[in-house]
């Protein structure tokens, strides 16, 4: 009987010692596994603030290209003028961006055939006027708040001291300029590429058409017919029917 106890507290201490070293084992395994995944841990979130870091780099790169884009963006504008009581007309391509505008390509269109020069649709002489021709083997650049004279012109007639001019000749200069449409192409410093487009009907909207006129000064001058006629007319019945002078009866005044 004593034997027995003696094999079973050998065998509890067998075991307990077995579960001991188990017990450490295994607590090394854990710590050995937490340290490893803690390692693991911090590197996985290095890699991710990296790519966070990375990613607002380039978003910031990209605002500070964008920004600097329109910074030194050009805005290209097609104005017209008629001074003076159409003494003075004029086609300006203006920049009015912060940056400075390179043109590229004027195209003037007229009766659905394009042209490079607007004297070639013109049909007067071109030493009448004064005009740009954009070559594309030049750099041809606007700078910001500047212009250049696409057409511009005065009547040869008009003179400050005499103050006069010819309408009639001057409307068939807005006439010509009111059939064409103009494009110009552009670009910036960053080679970003605009376009502007404007049709120079502009130039007529206070010139009535030809055959409106033409059935206007018909009516008149028939109007001016008629009435001369009925003037004629009056005249003569007037002439033929004189008017008799009345003379008033006296009473008598012996009664």
């Amino acid at each position: 009987m004593h034997i027995v106890r003696l094999v079973i507290l050998k065998l509890i201490v067998y075991l307990i010692k077995l579960l001991f070293s188990l017990l450490i084992v295994l607590t090394i395994w854990l710590l050995d596994f937490l340290t490893n995944l803690w390692e693991d841990m911090v590197s996985t979130l290095a890699l991710i603030v990296s790519v966070f870091a990375l990613g607002a780099t380039w978003r910031q790169l990209h605002l500070q290209r964008t920004h600097n884009h329109k910074s030194l963006k050009p805005i290209g504008q097609i104005d017209f003028g008629d001074r003076n009581f159409s003494k003075h007309l004029f086609i300006y391509l203006n920049n009015f961006g912060v940056g400075p505008m390179i043109v590229t390509k004027l195209i003037f269109e007229k009766n659905g055939i394009k042209y490079e020069k607007i004297a070639d649709c013109m049909e007067i002489e071109s030493k009448k006027f004064m005009h740009v021709n954009i070559h594309s083997e030049l750099i041809n650049v606007i700078l910001p708040g500047k212009y250049i004279e696409i057409f511009e012109t005065k009547d040869p007639s008009y003179s400050d001291e005499k103050a006069i001019y010819n309408v009639e000749s001057m409307n068939v200069v807005k006439r010509q300029l009111a059939e064409i449409t103009l494009t110009v192409e552009y670009k910036d410093v960053y080679d970003n590429e605009y376009t502007t487009k404007r049709s120079f009907d502009w130039f007529i909207r206070h010139i009535k058409n030809t055959n409106d006129l033409t059935i206007q000064n018909k009516s008149q001058s028939q109007e001016k017919k008629i009435n001369e006629n009925n003037l004629i007319e009056g005249e003569t019945s007037i002439q033929s029917f004189p008017i008799k002078k009345r003379t008033r009866l006296k009473k008598n005044t012996s009664q």
